[in-house]
C-alpha cells in the first residue's frame, strides 16, 4: 500500500488538541485496513486563534 497522508486542523478545546497523532493514527489505520507506522509529521505553525494544522504520513505495517 502507498503512503497515507492525514491532515487535520485542531483548536483549543478539541479532544485531540494536545495529541493530534492519536486521532490521525486511528484515521490512517482505518484507511489502511490494518496497523500502520508513522513515517513523518509536521505542523504549519500555531495561528492567532491558537489553532494549528497538523499533517502526518503513514504506511501499513507488514505482517
Amino acid at each position: 500500500m502507498d503512503e497515507i497522508t492525514i491532515t487535520g486542523t485542531y483548536r483549543p478545546g478539541d479532544a485531540f488538541y494536545a495529541a493530534p497523532l492519536n486521532t490521525e493514527y486511528l484515521q490512517a489505520k482505518s484507511q489502511a485496513g490494518g496497523d500502520v507506522e508513522l513515517i513523518g509529521a509536521s505542523t504549519g505553525g500555531i495561528q492567532d486563534d491558537a489553532s494549528f494544522t497538523h499533517t502526518s504520513v503513514w504506511r501499513k505495517k507488514n505482517p
